[in-house]
């Protein structure tokens, strides 16, 4: 099953609520879901329900409650997740019952689970749509490696966010053994504009979970009183801006995605995490970037190494 084989059916796609990287690319897929006529049914909380509600005006919303974890902010994501490993379990197994109950309450065709692992039907086609078919885990962490390939097995199809010859994700992409696994490249909310007007010389983006997203604006303001230009710096809202910001520094609550889109169209220069949906935005737009991986996150880590050097200066 390929996105382009699903037409004038019911579709079912909830993104995980680990920040917002999930819910920026499943944007660009919805859309093309609509394109191909299909009604849209999407399985989220509040915060991702308002991003979509600014793209979208014709989606169907089912209220669904997030994965419950916390992280510490101490860099051990590892050990953050196993810590509370109990809680995530019981809510995949809740999860699937509930994915079972939509299906009958909305007559659902087509199930698509962006990295949810409990998102996925044993009545209708389910897909599960990642670049990460290899966590970037150390040696004493292998055990999660099967654990996770064994439950993506769950799913009748797998939508793999990158290309065959891994030029996104690098070793995290590299195939398993599935029935249906295919490769449909990078998705991004963006299209290259017609024109491109430079707004900023440097685009602060700042994004992930607490506590970790409070330190990196910080981190931020600090690096823009090093940086001569016109600075914006983009930020979610629960943040805490610092009293003496740099006079060159503007920055903006993002609450409306539409609204600074405009400023990463714009921009020089963006300075950012290493996600790996900021990474498929990065290159749509051909944009250089300076990239800072979350303390302890291996992914975004590997990431950062990866495309240290790449023909879109990332």
């Amino acid at each position: 099953m390929l996105p382009e084989s699903i037409s004038n059916q019911n579709v079912l796609i909830s993104p995980l609520n680990w920040g917002m990287g999930h819910v920026s690319r499943s944007i660009a897929i919805i859309q093309q879901l609509l394109d191909q006529k299909n009604q849209v049914f999407v399985a989220c909380d509040d915060d991702q329900k308002a991003v979509f509600e600014v793209y979208f005006s014709n989606l169907n919303f089912i209220g669904h409650r997030p994965y419950p974890f916390q992280f510490s902010g101490k860099g051990n994501w590892a050990w953050d997740l196993f810590l509370q490993r109990k809680r995530l379990l019981e809510r995949f197994a809740q999860e699937q019952k509930e994915v079972e109950q939509y299906i009958v309450d909305f007559q659902i065709d087509v199930v698509l689970s962006d990295h949810r692992y409990g998102f996925f039907s044993k009545l209708k086609p389910s897909v599960f749509i990642t670049h990460q078919l290899h966590l970037p885990l150390k040696w004493f962490q292998k055990p999660m490696q099967f654990v996770h390939q064994k439950l993506i097995q769950n799913f009748s199809a797998v939508w793999v966010l990158d290309d065959e010859k891994q030029s996104l994700a690098g070793k995290l992409s590299r195939a398993i053994k599935h029935p249906d696994l295919h490769y449909i490249g990078g998705r991004s909310r963006f299209q290259l504009p017609a024109d491109k007007v430079e707004i900023c010389n440097q685009l602060y983006l700042v994004s992930g979970p607490l506590p970790y997203s409070q330190d990196f604006l910080n981190e931020c303001i600090a690096l823009a009183q090093q940086n001569k230009g016109n600075n914006v710096l983009l930020y979610p809202k629960g943040l805490i801006l610092p009293e003496n910001l740099p006079e060159n520094l503007q920055c903006i609550e993002a609450q409306n995605w539409k609204e600074t889109d405009v400023f990463l169209r714009g921009a020089q220069k963006i300075i950012s995490r290493s996600g790996y949906s900021t990474l498929m935005d990065l290159k749509i737009l051909q944009k250089n970037a300076q990239l800072f991986p979350t303390p302890g996150q291996g992914e975004q880590i590997y990431l950062a190494h990866f495309h240290s050097a790449t023909k879109w200066d990332v």
